[in-house]
């Protein structure tokens, strides 16, 4: 009878793994259910704790990663179904793929907190698997680029462990959550002893505390600046036909012009990535006379565009290709400044995009098909460190698109005397899907952290802006073409994790392991 028990239970344990794992995806954006999260990594953590095996709890955690990947980012079927040309079954079957790598880091993490500590299921669960999902998260975020999309930590922007943003950043966030399930799970299967109410005491602290640092603001506010931001909408599938420029061009002149001609109606307007359709030096005149009547108007002026840098002067082959964003108009409040074609207050992307924005191994994958031969796949990296660029006085720190995601990047870009944070991004090779909601959070979770306004300006939706404190200041949906005009208060100073990062994150965790391995000793030679 045992035997066939545990027959049963070998069946169950990963069918309830990938369940919770589907389930999860409900904590995350459009969906909003965060308590979700806790409750189903508190029943996974239980699941783990009583496998008897590290390759069980291996197993177990990779179904529940691979489950909430895999359901969580289907939605970048779109881009490669309907503009790449992709069939859906090699689309699932690359989703699958992508689902399978990315549930190998905290799989690894659940394997080697069981092969380590075995049955010591408070320091395992509560201390040793936190710390090393933590350096496996990192890694995720890292290792050919890094992919750290679906984190626990943004499932908590409208609950209390929010208040541990800006000390911690969303791996914090991550490894606070992990803790408190571990504890949970402890709980659980403690359930009948008279101590074991004592294991929710960490989540209770923890969500007290959380709860009471989130009034806290480390940066401070200034004079309000008021903005346009606006959203073209120009369908994916014409952007980039050469036809299309006059047209496009006019569509977000035809936006701009309410604010031209009464001046004084805002302080910036706001064009989003690649608005400008064409490369720089085709368009450099036109740029110029734009950039004057701007001024003229005491506008500043910010949009996406791409840059062409030729290797020989004399050539236009072999040259450089650079999304970038650069700041015109009234630049300084003086207005001594304005725009110069290839010189000058701008900002390169540094972090591409795998397969959209560059190919690795062209000569292989390229002849491969058309998925590896997306428009715009041949960019050049931005340096690593650049200066912030000015508009209307004010000190902007960008980040493109994909690069939000990316906050131990961003935050050295990230000064004092920094305003606010302006992300442009393109989400409409997604279209009506949860990839640019997932997008828009993760976004916001960097207003949290570095206590900084954020504008996001996109194509398709979804435009927003977030203040300081991370509270939504307006947005235009998904597909629709029009304006957001917001009044933020930009910021200036420094959150701790603007100034530390990751590295007081990274130095507690080294501590919990090492905490884990005194205990294990002391437990080895008490036996």
């Amino acid at each position: 009878m045992s035997v066939q028990k545990e027959g049963v239970a070998d069946i169950l344990r990963p069918a309830a793994a990938f369940a919770l794992g589907t389930i999860s995806v409900l904590a995350f954006e459009p969906y909003g259910a965060g308590l979700l999260f806790p409750a189903a990594l508190s029943l996974l953590l239980t699941l783990t704790l009583t496998s008897g095996s590290a390759s069980g709890a291996f197993l177990l955690t990779f179904l529940f990663a691979f489950a909430m990947n895999s359901f969580g980012l289907w939605w970048i079927h779109v881009s490669m179904t309907e503009f790449s040309g992709v069939p859906m079954i090699a689309a699932v079957l690359a989703i699958m793929a992508l689902a399978s790598y990315l549930a190998l880091y905290p799989a690894l993490a659940a394997f080697l907190s069981s092969r380590l500590f075995g049955r010591m299921r408070a320091v395992r669960a509560m201390l040793a698997f936190p710390a090393l999902l933590f350096f496996a998260n990192f890694l995720m975020g890292c290792v050919m680029t890094g992919f750290p999309w679906l984190m626990p930590g943004y499932t908590q922007e409208n609950l209390p462990f929010i208040g541990y943003a800006p000390l911690a950043g969303e791996k914090g966030i991550t490894v606070l959550l992990a803790s408190s399930a571990g504890a949970i799970a402890c709980f659980i299967l403690s359930i009948r002893k008279r101590r074991a109410w004592l294991f929710l005491l960490l989540p209770a602290v923890l969500t007290v505390t959380g709860a009471a640092l989130s009034g806290n603001l480390y940066t401070a506010e200034q004079k309000k600046v008021r903005a346009a931001l606006m959203q073209g909408n120009i369908p994916q599938a014409i952007k980039w036909n050469p036809e299309e420029i006059v047209p496009t061009l006019r569509n977000y002149e035809l936006l701009s012009k309410p604010y031209v001609i009464h001046p004084g109606t805002v302080d910036l307007i706001i064009w989003p990535e690649s608005a400008i359709p064409a490369l720089e030096h085709i368009l450099g005149k036109f740029l110029g006379e734009l950039s004057a009547i701007m001024k003229d108007s005491r506008i500043g002026f910010i949009t996406g565009f791409q840059h062409y840098e030729p290797e020989n002067l004399s050539s236009e082959s072999g040259g450089r290709y650079y999304n970038g964003v650069v700041g015109m108009g009234l630049i300084d409040t003086e207005g001594k400044m304005s725009y110069v074609e290839g010189e000058g207050n701008r900002y390169y992307k540094r972090h591409l995009v795998p397969i959209g924005e560059f190919v690795p191994f062209p000569g292989i994958l390229r002849k491969m098909g058309r998925f590896f031969n997306m428009p715009m796949s041949s960019f050049t990296r931005g340096d690593e460190i650049q200066p912030n660029f000015m508009a209307h006085g004010l000190n902007v720190s960008t980040a493109i698109c994909y690069e939000i995601a990316f906050p131990e990047e961003m935050r050295v870009n990230l000064h004092d005397d920094t305003d606010f944070i302006l992300t442009v991004s393109n989400d409409s090779w997604f279209g009506h899907s949860d990839g640019p909601v997932q997008h828009l959070t993760i976004a916001r979770m960097r207003a949290l952290e570095f206590q900084k306004p954020l504008l996001r300006v996109t194509n398709g939706g979804i435009t927003a802006a977030f203040s300081a404190r991370g509270q939504e200041l307006g947005r235009i949906g998904l597909d629709r073409r029009g304006v957001l005009e917001v009044a933020f208060r930009p910021a200036r100073g420094s959150t701790p994790y603007q100034r530390f990062g990751d590295w007081p994150l990274t130095i507690i965790c080294l501590a919990a392991l090492a905490i884990s391995l005194i205990a294990r000793r002391l437990c080895a030679e008490r036996k």
